[in-house]
């Protein structure tokens, strides 16, 4: 269990140690003085990830040291996140692409540098556009297919080709009622036998992130991929409605189970300002 719960710190989490908070720092980014709409996460050692908006919608996300994510939109819909290294780091860009198919699911293509090709997803989305199956298709790479055209100039025609197929796929199941994700289990592609089981509790307060516009499936899709870090920034992703107060992680090779809690306090409107992981112990200040 060990090995799973310090897994996939993937690129927009961020670690925090040493806790000290300066009222100073609200002053080095503009506030939106919403509450469900975070300004800044302060972290122990006084860094901060900031977020950045375009009316509801979240247009960027600073990390600490530089470099973010730039949220893109097309015709009024998530299009793509951005992903962009500090100044004068040579590699760190990347992307997170999405896009709808005909019969209503969302393909999603990842890469990063350096990395010459990228990992394909698909999300099904039920009637209500809930999330509930997301499968790895596996990971192909972009091959150039050189095709001459009659005036002499060529042309390179891009083909994607399959280095090895997707390992697993996971069910995710809603609380309808509060719209929270209450399990997510991944199961192995090859014979569908489960290799984890996540269950999450929350509290009844308003999310720290739940008055940003996005759509369900991307809460959902983030859930999915943070679903191995116990990151105390990376679970404020799993807070667009309520408030993860606990999640329980089952791995089926050894049968291990392992509880991981989380603890809030509350402005008078009832959002959360402080989170703590219980267990690390971890603590993050969040600011509206």
């Amino acid at each position: 269990m060990n090995k799973l719960v310090s897994m996939a710190a993937f690129s927009a989490c961020i670690a925090a140690s040493a806790f000290l908070f300066s009222c100073d720092d609200e002053d080095k980014f503009p506030m939106t003085g919403v509450p469900g709409r975070p300004s800044a996460i302060l972290y122990e050692d006084g860094s901060r990830s900031t977020f950045s908006y375009g009316g509801e919608r979240l247009v960027q996300i600073g990390k600490p040291g530089g470099g973010g994510t730039d949220v893109k939109y097309e015709d009024g819909e998530l299009a793509s996140l951005w992903y962009f290294p500090p100044q004068n780091v040579a590699d760190g860009n990347g992307s997170t692409k999405f896009a709808q198919t005909s019969d209503g699911k969302i393909l999603v293509k990842r890469w990063a540098e350096p990395e010459g090709g990228f990992r394909l997803e698909e999300i099904e989305l039920d009637a209500e556009g809930f999330p509930i199956r997301i499968t790895d298709k596996g990971y192909y790479t972009l091959t150039p297919t050189e095709e001459k055209k009659t005036d002499g100039k060529t042309e390179y025609i891009p083909h994607n080709e399959q280095l090895f197929p997707g390992k697993t796929y996971a069910l995710l199941t809603f609380d309808r009622s509060t719209g929270v994700l209450r399990q997510q289990e991944v199961y192995n592609a090859t014979d569908s036998t489960l290799e984890c089981r996540f269950t999450y509790e929350y509290d009844a307060a308003p999310g720290v992130f739940s008055s940003i516009r996005l759509p369900r499936w991307f809460w959902g899709y983030q859930m999915y991929g943070y679903r191995t870090s116990t990151n105390l920034y990376c679970r404020q992703f799993f807070n667009y409605s309520k408030n993860l107060t606990r999640e329980t992680i089952f791995t089926s090779s050894g049968n291990q189970t392992q509880s991981l809690t989380y603890t809030y306090t509350y402005d008078s409107k009832g959002y959360p300002v402080t989170a703590t992981n219980v267990s690390q112990p971890e603590e993050i200040r969040i600011l509206y």
